[in-house]
């Protein structure tokens, strides 16, 4: 009997961050859940993705590296034939490959979908974050410059997305689209006017060792992208408003470098603060467990992000969180204050560190409830919603 076949568009695996994380354990259910999954990708994955992956069988791998010689041409051309040139060399894959299912993460060209509908495939899309959350709020509180190569880039995107994406009405064209948080199937549903399905990105919690209150050192952690969307500035700013916190607190942030003014930035805040930073850049899986595991507090000072892995990683570790009361992170992962705390002032953040540094009967009460909540989003979950997702489209679509 032939195995299923699963195609996998991963058009974000190559590249550290929750997006390719995401990818690479999408790839590593399927294969788990015996189905055949044929991964098709535009660079080699990141190393931490390729690690998820490791020892999966059922994985038939496919780089589609641009093959364009780009001499003399602008940003605009570029992605132009990049977009092109990869659109061509999967549709080829699906003649090759006849997959019974593709799910296509971030987005599908309206041109593949038809060449898989001619096959007999059916089409899910897994949305990390749809065009709707981009103009509505990432045009609302960042500030950017045309010389912002995302902001032409997103332009760019939205522009050749009318005439070829089913962005601006999926369920017209693919089966069924899924997301990534409660947060995202709100917007979905108020733009689109569709429900669909939530499958929120995994852990593994038995690699997480929560240790107790008296062997964590007096320090508060933020993980991700150095870049002005993350915020960072409200932890040394929340810091630096005490001066008990200032002097006794050490704030350390890891993640890689997204932007370079903002990093020095962030170092020159720091300094005018007299608050005590440590930026680890690039750092491993293992170092990340450890700096959670060793930490009293998490902050996630990110405002309406759509959804929030490093917020779980902390609390599968066993550290209180404290969020932006927007976003993913506070109506998906702490449920409205139920297994976290929440901020909008920065002396609100001030109160809830003090709360959770100087209490701690408060601290092992968010202790606990943060380990339970991270059971909710282990990598078995996850698979079993997988699979009930891809059942329910089969029967809907038959």
């Amino acid at each position: 009997m032939r195995m299923a076949k699963i195609l996998l568009i991963a058009n974000f695996i190559h590249r550290p961050g929750g997006a390719g994380r995401l990818e690479a354990y999408l790839a590593k259910a399927i294969s788990l859940l015996n189905y055949k999954c044929i991964l098709i990708v535009p660079a080699e994955p990141h190393l931490t993705n390729e690690q998820i992956m490791k020892g999966c069988k059922n994985i038939r791998l496919y780089v589609l590296k641009p093959r364009a010689h780009y001499y003399k041409i602008g940003v605009l051309e570029r992605l132009m034939l990049d977009y092109l040139m990869m659109e061509n060399r999967i549709a080829k894959l699906l003649f090759r490959e006849k997959p019974d299912v593709i799910i296509a993460s971030g987005g599908i060209s309206k041109h593949l979908v038809n060449i898989a509908h001619s096959l007999g495939s059916r089409v899910l899309v897994y949305y990390h974050m749809i065009a709707p959350w981009y103009a509505e709020i990432r045009g609302f509180y960042r500030r950017y410059k045309w010389s912002d190569l995302s902001m032409l880039y997103f332009g760019f995107s939205m522009a050749l997305g009318k005439k070829l994406s089913v962005d601006f009405s999926p369920l017209d064209y693919v089966d069924d689209v899924i997301v990534n948080s409660r947060y995202m199937a709100y917007i979905a549903k108020r733009y689109w006017n569709i429900v669909p399905h939530i499958l929120q990105p995994p852990i593994e919690v038995k690699n997480f060792v929560p240790l107790p209150r008296e062997n964590r050192f007096l320090q508060i952690v933020g993980i991700g992208r150095l870049d002005p969307d993350k915020r960072y500035e409200d932890i040394i700013e929340a810091v630096g408003k005490s001066n008990t916190l200032r002097k006794n607190i050490k704030i350390v942030l890891l993640g890689f470098v997204g932007n370079l003014q903002y990093l020095l930035n962030i170092l020159k805040l720091a300094k005018k603060y007299n608050v005590k930073i440590t930026i680890e850049i690039n750092v491993s899986d293992e170092r990340k467990r450890e700096v959670l595991s060793s930490s009293m507090v998490f902050v996630n000072s990110s405002r309406h992000e759509h959804f929030g892995i490093n917020v779980i990683e902390a609390m599968a570790s066993g550290t209180p969180v404290i969020v932006h009361r927007s976003g993913g992170p506070y109506f998906d992962i702490i449920d409205r204050n139920t297994y976290g705390l929440s901020y909008v002032t920065i002396d609100e953040l001030l109160t809830n560190i003090e709360t959770l540094i100087q209490n701690p009967d408060m601290w092992n009460e968010y202790s606990q409830l943060s380990v339970a909540r991270s059971r909710h989003y282990d990598f078995e979950i996850f698979k079993q919603k997988l699979i009930n997702i891809i059942n329910k489209s089969n029967i809907e679509h038959k």
